[in-house]
């Protein structure tokens, strides 16, 4: 008697798994599948939960599936999602199914949903929200925010401790016990932070080239207003368990790039071994609502930048003290062409790079690298740029540096899908 309920238990799985499927949303065979191989976790909180997104780029549609271990054949769970920006929904597999404007309600009665999400604008459905059982089970919509109001500052100030709780140090330890800051990043999520390729490599002499830095030889350190600061009581170092490098990124100076541009596709995640720990200076950044198809016009656009790099009065030295600056952006061609020395943005991809800085001779220098540009959206600050090259010099008499030209940013949008693809 038990081997036939089994087999009418597992018959009716069967069952319901195939009639949860919508077309082109298929169900992931195993919620326990390598990181990998996962989809885009929009939220997930080491319970049994599984909760993932996909976007499909050709189809324009996206994906969202549900599934949760714990919920018996015979259970039931209540979900009440929050989706911001303009859409269509299908779904399978859900019950007592509902949607009011933003809010989408629905019951789990067997293990998993499949819901199909087509935008009506050109900007992403973002899931602000997940309620399972009347408890918050997505951290998504805290990003972005910080813990205090702070006035706009303008050239190259001293920051606030919290004043952004996203920024962070990217450390190099050559040797036991030792910890150089190396470049800035970004808290992307509890487990990872955002930075540029380029701060993940160093020269070999040994081998005439660049390498790869072993990710034994590299912590992160949150929550540093200034840095090497042990006391501080928001600090955390925490150690990287994996490095994402672009596919495409050429770590050897020897490659041949076929387009021949300077350090393309320049971004990378680190996936840390342990979760970041949340506070009122620790916060995660919120990611575009673009994707890598769009053009965003950089034109005129205000945003921050934040960094630990060389200053004026200080040249050939690391700033210890966090410093940001009001900048204006503008698209990679509109720099190049107003340049008074055009052979500086000669060499870079004009779609993946736009440029900021130069209001005042204040820009990026030195040391800032790696770190992000922000731009404040519906009350949220977003991540849309990485510091990649700054055009700065500083002179070994008088020890001052002065920028002489916009620095270039990573232009994030063009690379949204594959950080959604990889992103733990």
């Amino acid at each position: 008697m038990f081997k036939i309920q089994s087999v009418l238990m597992i018959l009716l799985l069967s069952i319901y798994k195939l009639h949860s499927q919508i077309s082109d949303c298929i169900f992931p065979n195993s919620i326990k599948e390598s990181r990998e191989n996962r989809l885009h976790h929009s939220c997930e909180q080491n319970r049994n939960q599984y909760f993932a997104i996909e976007f499909n780029k050709e189809d324009n549609f996206y994906c969202i599936y549900y599934s949760s271990i714990e919920t018996s054949l015979f259970g039931s769970e209540r979900l009440e999602l929050t989706i911001d920006n303009d859409f269509e929904i299908e779904q399978n597999g859900a019950e007592d199914f509902s949607v009011n404007i933003s809010k989408v309600s629905f019951n789990v009665l067997f293990n998993d949903v499949t819901l199909k999400i087509l935008r009506k604008s050109n900007k992403i459905p973002q899931i602000s929200s997940v309620i399972v059982n009347n408890e918050e089970y997505c951290e998504r919509q805290h990003c972005g925010i910080r813990s205090e109001a702070i006035p706009i500052i303008i050239g190259g100030n001293k920051v606030r401790e919290g004043s952004w709780p996203w920024h962070s140090a990217i450390y190099y330890r050559p040797y036991i016990g030792t910890l150089n800051y190396r470049c800035g990043a970004t808290i992307v999520n509890k487990k990872t932070v955002i930075t540029t390729a380029s701060c993940l490599v160093t020269y070999d002499a040994s081998v005439q080239d660049r390498v790869k830095i072993k990710t034994e030889k590299l912590s992160v350190g949150v929550g540093e207003t200034i840095l090497y600061d042990s006391s501080a009581a928001n600090r955390q170092i925490l150690e990287v368990d994996e490095m994402k490098l672009h596919e495409m990124y050429k770590i050897k100076l020897s490659t041949d790039d076929d387009d021949g541009y300077k350090d393309d596709y320049n971004v990378a995640l680190l996936i840390l071994k342990n979760e970041i720990k949340y506070s009122l200076h620790v916060q995660p950044i919120c990611l575009p609502s673009y994707t890598d198809d769009e053009e965003f016009d950089y034109d005129n656009q205000i945003g921050k930048v934040v960094g630990w790099g060389f200053t004026e009065d200080n040249g050939f030295e690391i700033s210890r003290n966090l410093q940001d600056l009001t900048v204006s952006t503008n698209n990679f061609l509109t720099c190049m062409f107003r340049a008074v020395n055009r052979t500086l943005f000669l060499g870079f991809s004009a779609s993946r790079n736009f440029c900021a800085g130069f209001q005042n001779n204040r820009g990026i220098c030195t040391g800032d690298a790696g770190g992000g540009l922000y731009m404040e959206v519906d009350s949220k600050f977003h991540i849309f740029g990485l510091a990649y090259h700054a055009n700065c010099e500083c002179n070994k008499k008088t020890n001052k540096c002065r920028v002489f030209n916009e620095g270039i940013f990573v232009n994030l949008i063009e690379f949204m899908q594959w950080i959604h693809n990889n992103i733990y």
